[in-house]
């Protein structure tokens, strides 16, 4: 048997020996498939910062007037609310943080006494009002190995309540803050480098506050559900 003398032979040309005579090397799979890269145009990239906009509707559900602690009137019947969002936040590899800025516009049709504590009675109403949220928001963005990356997120921050509305009665001016959050989840896709549209499911809250014009009345929550559209750019 003539042997095989390997020295300054091409590594692709080696032989191993085994139990039952010479079989080439073959190569090792990776353990792991990359999930991002900063070089490879198939992956979604990481490592940098971005500013994005979206817009969207929400329903929002039913907002309690109280007095002293006792429910005695309610706004009901909103309109479908627009909402407008702009943030600035940096994207980790799988991680994503911001702060964000949003505001929804609301309408209410209706103004409902509650029968145990005053007089049976539905005004119609007249006048908008404005939630305006400041967020600071964080993301997991779920790993697919493509562009197409869905998440789950949310944030917390303080919201900012404006407007006047009129009814039989007069004018009710609406100014106060409260604590505020929202829960959200969506699928973004990216179709540039650093480049991602979006589409996202919501819930946010704004909790009751203290009215400054009546001090003895109390407003909230608001409570609303909501979808939006966007576009994020990194830089």
């Amino acid at each position: 048997m003539i042997g095989v003398n390997t020295d300054n032979q091409d590594p692709s040309n080696l032989l191993a020996q085994s139990s039952d005579g010479f079989t080439p090397l073959a190569p090792t799979p990776s353990s792991t498939t990359p999930l991002y890269s900063d070089n490879n145009p198939d992956l979604p990239a990481s490592n940098y910062g971005y500013g994005s906009l979206s817009v969207g509707f929400g329903s929002q559900s039913d907002v309690d007037i109280t007095e002293n602690g006792q429910k005695w009137a309610k706004f009901k019947d909103f309109n479908s609310a627009f909402s407008f969002n702009a943030a600035f936040g940096y994207q980790f590899q799988l991680f994503r943080a911001e702060l964000e800025v949003g505001n929804q516009f609301l309408s209410a049709k209706n103004l409902d006494y509650d029968l145990n504590t005053r007089l049976p009675r539905t005004g119609t109403l007249t006048g908008n009002m404005s939630a305006t949220t400041i967020l600071l928001n964080s993301y997991f963005d779920i790993p697919t190995g493509s562009k197409f990356r869905p998440y789950v997120g949310g944030g917390l921050g303080l919201g900012v309540i404006t407007g006047k509305i009129e009814n039989f009665f007069g004018g009710y001016s609406l100014n106060g803050t409260a604590f505020a959050y929202q829960l959200k989840t969506g699928l973004q896709y990216e179709i540039a480098r650093k480049a991602n549209i979006f589409g996202e499911l919501k819930y946010s809250s704004i909790s009751s506050y203290q009215q400054n014009e009546y001090a003895s009345d109390v407003i909230g929550p608001f409570n609303s559900f909501g979808a939006a559209i966007g576009y994020r750019q990194g830089f």
